[in-house]
């Protein structure tokens, strides 16, 4: 991949708020589920935790709360914290609290992570799920949902983590989150980028220092300096939605929500 045929498959759009955002990026997950259904009969998602589940929450447990064939959905997540799926640190049940108990989702179709065994057997029993849906290649998600942390990182792959150069695994598992808690289990990169679609939610004042660097600088980075950086599906779309505030130190021209 050269730089040029990268930012080509790269799309950006700049949404005027939260509530614009929310609304914008419920209809672009109801649009990728239709698309999915029917082609292929399912649509396999991954949800991240952080500030997304509530990000996107409110067009998909309202108006497109009929429209979407959730039964249909085989919901897992990018990364999870290693905890009890009821305790407040769970993607999981951020997700749930968020949307799924408002929608009817099967809860069959949520893939949780098992902690009543070791960190490293929830790691590979995660990945023995993902078999289940996918079969033993490689998935091909039809829609990676991930967040941004304020130090670049994305689904539980940290900056200059050795992680970043799993290449085997599909599903990891780290002990030492320099975010607590400490234990959690996450998508390597081969599974991430091996998706249809990837889609960043990055919202708020907090985020714009580290949108330019992404989004401008990366030819300016060490490797493994800025984890979502590394996001560049192999042959599938990337999309970042953002809002102005977020947007607020960009220099290039992205598409405005306005004009889609």
């Amino acid at each position: 991949h050269n730089q040029k045929e990268m930012e080509h498959t790269r799309q950006v759009h700049v949404c005027e708020d939260a509530k614009e955002l929310s609304a914008f990026v419920g209809d672009f997950i109801a649009a990728q589920s239709a698309e999915a259904i029917k082609a292929r009969g399912t649509f396999t998602v991954a949800f991240s935790g952080g500030s997304l589940p509530a990000a996107v929450a409110p067009k998909l447990v309202a108006d497109l709360k009929e429209t979407i064939e959730w039964s249909k959905w085989q919901v897992f997540f990018s990364d999870e914290r290693y905890t009890n799926p009821e305790d407040k640190d769970s993607n999981f049940k951020a997700c749930n609290d968020a949307i799924f108990s408002h929608v009817s989702l099967p809860a069959q179709n949520v893939h949780k992570l098992d902690h009543n065994v070791s960190l490293s057997e929830a790691a590979t029993k995660y990945q023995e799920e993902l078999k289940q849906v996918f079969g033993n290649e490689l998935p091909v998600f039809d829609l990676i949902l991930l967040g941004m942390g304020p130090d670049g990182h994305t689904c539980s792959l940290f900056p200059f983590h050795p992680l970043l150069s799993e290449s085997t695994a599909w599903v990891a598992p780290i002990s030492d989150s320099p975010k607590p808690p400490p234990e959690r289990i996450t998508f390597t990169l081969p599974l991430v980028n091996n998706a249809r679609v990837c889609a960043f939610v990055a919202a708020g004042d907090g985020k714009k220092e580290m949108l330019v660097k992404v989004l401008e600088q990366k030819a300016q980075l060490k490797a493994g300096e800025l984890p979502s950086a590394l996001i560049a599906p192999t042959t599938g779309q990337l999309h970042w939605f953002i809002d102005k505030p977020a947007a607020a130190h960009l220099t290039q021209p992205y598409s405005t929500t306005a004009s889609l």
